[in-house]
C-alpha cells in the first residue's frame, strides 16, 4: 500500500492523526519507555543496543542537541570510521517489502566494514502510531541512528525543537553534495530554524489532480479538459461534476465528483483562489476570510446545492478508489499517488479508463498544489553520525528513490532523474504532475507545532459545512472558531 494516499491517511474519511497519543509530552513518553518499542529492540539489552552515547533522559533543547552533537562527527567526518560499526535503522517505511534489505545490501557493499540492522516499527493503525514510540526510545537512549520524522505529518516540527535530530549542514558542505539532484522544494522542506536536518524520502504535490473516468466523459459527451487552457476554470470543474452525475430516480448510478475534504484537500481548493485555509505565519484560520469564501462556497454548492459529491454516508468509508474503478464516480480529487492506486484498482477498461489533469491555473500561472513529503534523518545521539549520514545518502540516491517506488510501495517523486525512468514515463498520467513539482507551493506549518491536532480538528469541524448540518454561514464560522482555537494554543 502506498505510504500516503490521496484517499487514505489524508483523505476526508480517514482523518490524519486521530491518535491522541501523538500529542503526549516527552516527559510522559519517557515514563513509558520501559516498554519495548519494537520486537527487535526488546530482544537486545538497552546498554548493548543503544546507538546513542547520551544518557537516557528527557529530550534536550534544540540548542543543547546541536552543540553536543557538533563535535561528534569531527573524528569521522573526513570519510567515516574504518572500524567495524553497526547502525540501527528504526523505520516504518517500506517494511514488508524488499526495499529495506535492498538499501542495506547497497550500503554494506559500499562499506564492507559496516552493518545496518533494520528494526521495523509496527503501525497497525497508521503512521502516527510510530512517533510516540520513537520519542520514548529517544528518551531511553535506544532510538536508532537512522530515523524519519516527516514534515508533512508535522512531527518534524516537534522533533527539531526537542533535539532529536542532528543537523546535516556540515556534512553537505564537507561532501560538496549536489542538492540539485532533488526538486528544490523537497530540499527546502528539509530546512527548519535555519538548519538542514535530512534528505528527501517520499514526496508529491498533494491532492492537486482531478482524475477523470474517460468512459464517463464519453458517455456524457464531454471532452477531456485541457488543464492549460484559460477555459478550464473552477466553474467549469463544477459544470463537469454536474454533467457526470447520473441518477435514476432517487438512485445514484454515478456520482459526479468525489472531493477530498480533509485539510490537505481543501487547501488545494482554497489555493485555486490564491489563498489558503490558514495564514502564511501559521497563526490564523482563514476559512471566513473574504478571499477564501468563494472556495468554501464552491465546495458547499457542489455538495449541497448541486448534490453531486460522493459524501460520507453515501458511499462506504475508504471505498473511493474501488467505486471509481467500477464506474461509480466520474472524477476523483487526488494527486500523483492516486495514479498508481487507481491503475491498480481498475479491472475493466471498458468501464473505467483513467485520465488525470490538474486543477485550473490561477492568475499567477500556477496550478494549485501543496508540497507533501518526508525526510530521512540522523539521530542527534548517534555514535556514528557521519556513517549514518552516508546511509541516508543511499536511501535518497537515484536507486534509493526509484526502488522506493518500484519495490517499497511508496510514492517518491522527489528527484527529476527518477521521473525519467520508464516506470514513470510509460504512464502519461504521472507526467501531468511534473509541472507542479517544478512549481511546488510549500505547505503552511502551524506555528505552534500542533499540526496533527490542527488537521484532525479541521476534518471534524469542516464536515458540518459540506454535510449541510446547519446553514453555510453558521457551519463555516464554527469550523473557523474550532481551527483557530487549536492555532491559539501555546507552542509545543
Amino acid at each position: 500500500m502506498l505510504t500516503e494516499s490521496g484517499r487514505g491517511q489524508i483523505g476526508r474519511r480517514r482523518f490524519l492523526g486521530l491518535v491522541a497519543s501523538s500529542l503526549i509530552g516527552t516527559a510522559a513518553l519517557a515514563a513509558c519507555s520501559s516498554q519495548p518499542a519494537t520486537p527487535a529492540a526488546s530482544n537486545t539489552p538497552a546498554a548493548a543496543s543503544a546507538p546513542a552515547s547520551a544518557p537516557a533522559s528527557a529530550a534536550p533543547t534544540a540548542t543543547a542537541a546541536t552543540s553536543s552533537s557538533a563535535a561528534a562527527p569531527a573524528a569521522t567526518a573526513a570519510g567515516g570510521s574504518s572500524e567495524a560499526i553497526t547502525l540501527y535503522w528504526d523505520t516504518f517505511r517500506g517494511v514488508g517489502t524488499p526495499w529495506p534489505q535492498h538499501m542495506i545490501d547497497t550500503y554494506q557493499q559500499k562499506y564492507p566494514n559496516r552493518k545496518v540492522i533494520l528494526r521495523p516499527i509496527p503501525i497497525p493503525g497508521g503512521q502516527q502510531e510510530a512517533y510516540p514510540k520513537m520519542y520514548a526510545m529517544y528518551a531511553a537512549g535506544t532510538l536508532g541512528d537512522n530515523i524519519a520524522f516527516d514534515p508533512s505529518h508535522w512531527e518534524f516540527y516537534r522533533a527539531v525543537p526537542q533535539g532529536l535530530l542532528r543537523p546535516v549542514d556540515d556534512f553537505v558542505a564537507q561532501d560538496k553534495l549536489d542538492l540539485t539532484q532533488w526538486f528544490k522544494a523537497f530540499i527546502d522542506m528539509q530546512h527548519y530554524k535555519g538548519k538542514m536536518w535530512g534528505l528527501p524520502s517520499w514526496g508529491w504535490t498533494g491532492q492537486d489532480g482531478l482524475h477523470f473516468n474517460e468512459v464517463a466523459l464519453e458517455e456524457a459527451g464531454l471532452a477531456v479538459p485541457d488543464y492549460e487552457s484559460p477555459d478550464w476554470t473552477m466553474d467549469k470543474v463544477r459544470e463537469y461534476a454536474d454533467k457526470l452525475n447520473k441518477k435514476n430516480g432517487n438512485q445514484v448510478d454515478r456520482y459526479g465528483i468525489d472531493l477530498a475534504m480533509g485539510a490537505a484537500g481543501v487547501t488545494i481548493i482554497a489555493r485555486a483562489w490564491v489563498s489558503d485555509i490558514i495564514s502564511d505565519d501559521g497563526k490564523k484560520a482563514l476559512l471566513t476570510d473574504p478571499k477564501v469564501l468563494p472556495a468554501m462556497q464552491w465546495i458547499y454548492d457542489i455538495c449541497q446545492t448541486d448534490k453531486v459529491d460522493a459524501l460520507p454516508g453515501s458511499i462506504p468509508s475508504g471505498k473511493d478508489n474501488a467505486l471509481f474503478s467500477s464506474g461509480k464516480i466520474g472524477v476523483l480529487q487526488g494527486g500523483s499517488l492516486s495514479v498508481t492506486e487507481l491503475d491498480t484498482a481498475i479491472k475493466d477498461p471498458k468501464v473505467t479508463k483513467l485520465k488525470s489533469v490538474l486543477f485550473p491555473k490561477r492568475p499567477d500561472g500556477k496550478h494549485p498544489n501543496q508540497l507533501r513529503g518526508g525526510t530521512w534523518n540522523v539521530n542527534s545521539k548517534s555514535k556514528h553520525p557521519y556513517e549514518a549520514w552516508q546511509f541516508i545518502n543511499v536511501l535518497s540516491s537515484y536507486d534509493g528513490i526509484l526502488t522506493f517506488n518500484t519495490e517499497g510501495d511508496n510514492g517518491a517523486l522527489t528527484r527529476p532523474d527518477v521521473l525519467k525512468n520508464d516506470f514513470f514515463t510509460k504512464n502519461a498520467n504521472f507526467q501531468v504532475f511534473i509541472e507542479n513539482l517544478n512549481n511546488a507551493i510549500l505547505a503552511i506549518v502551524p506555528f505552534n507545532a500542533h499540526g496533527t491536532e490542527y488537521e484532525t480538528t479541521f476534518s471534524q469541524s469542516f464536515a458540518n459545512v459540506y454535510l449541510g448540518k446547519s446553514d453555510f454561514k453558521t457551519a463555516l464560522q464554527n469550523a473557523q472558531n474550532a481551527v483557530q482555537a487549536v492555532l491559539d494554543k501555546p507552542a509545543t
